[in-house]
């Protein structure tokens, strides 16, 4: 049985070295993430099928690969909101994890409410320009100043889900250049994959 390292009620595989990776490569290329898309695919369309003797002692083998996180007991069975057992395995498609999402939801709050805050900032910035200090600047400026802020948190909405690492094992850099070049990839082979 493989070692595991739990924390924050995540449990994920260790390496014979005791070593859990924090970060992805930063050389994964889009044929390794479309293989990896496609194994875990392929174990998913393993799962749908009716267990026989062989594939049992397999599940078993595989149980390490399994991501054990912790739910809330609202929901059904298992108390992981409607899981049996609350285990979910990596890849599957019966819901984003808490972990992911949460991650999603700091960043952002982090790239669309700095340049959201720093636009409303603005306005008593101008107004202090113009009334306290009797600097006239023209109208489009302030215009362009606030178009360029709100648009920036529009913009930091579309980054901060796309810079989260959608790996529940791994949390991401700071900025997330490394997890947003990874996950464009992804996204864009998904939109092809559906259109065909």
């Amino acid at each position: 049985m493989a070692l595991k390292a739990c924390t924050a009620g995540i449990c994920v595989p260790k390496s014979k070295r005791g070593k859990v990776a924090s970060r992805p490569s930063p050389k994964l290329t889009l044929e390794q993430l479309q293989a990896e898309q496609a194994a875990y695919e392929s174990q998913r369309q393993q799962q749908q099928q009716p267990p026989t003797a062989a594939a049992a002692s397999s599940e078993e083998e595989e149980e390490g690969e399994e991501l054990y996180y912790g739910g809330s007991s609202s929901g059904g069975a298992g108390g992981a909101g409607g899981r049996a057992g609350g285990t979910v395995q990596y890849g599957s498609s019966d819901a984003v994890p808490e972990v992911v999402t949460n991650r999603m939801l700091r960043r952002v709050i982090l790239f669309m409410g700095t340049p959201v805050f720093g636009g409303i900032l603005l306005f008593p910035f101008f107004y202090w320009l113009k009334i306290k200090q009797g600097v006239d600047l023209p109208n489009w400026v302030a215009y362009l100043s606030s178009s360029l802020t709100f648009g920036g948190g529009l913009l930091g909405i579309s980054y901060g889900i796309m810079s989260a690492s959608w790996d529940p094992r791994r949390e991401g850099s700071l900025l997330g250049w490394t997890e947003f070049q990874a996950n464009v990839p992804l996204l864009l082979d998904r939109f092809k994959r559906g259109s065909d």
